[in-house]
């Protein structure tokens, strides 16, 4: 938390990122990374989601915290 309180800090006051609640931010990552890894299971018996997501690996992999970073930027880069 302190990691992720500072860089949001330093980047708000570089006028980089919105004035954010850091917690917030972090039960967002964590939230995906829980959500994601318990999924994994309903994801490959569920036919009609799309084959992509279907087959995703079940392990947090680049791809997966990638798209993770690119959403929590949308969040709050100004």
């Amino acid at each position: 938390m302190n990691l992720l309180s500072g860089i949001l800090k330093e980047g708000t006051e570089k006028g980089l990122f919105l004035e954010t609640i850091p917690f917030l931010i972090h039960t967002m990552v964590i939230g995906a990374i829980i959500t994601y890894k318990t999924s994994a299971p309903i994801r490959k018996r569920y036919e009609w989601l799309p084959s992509a997501i279907r087959n995703l690996d079940d392990k947090i992999s680049g791809n997966i915290v990638g798209e993770l970073e690119k959403l929590i930027l949308k969040a709050v880069k100004k």
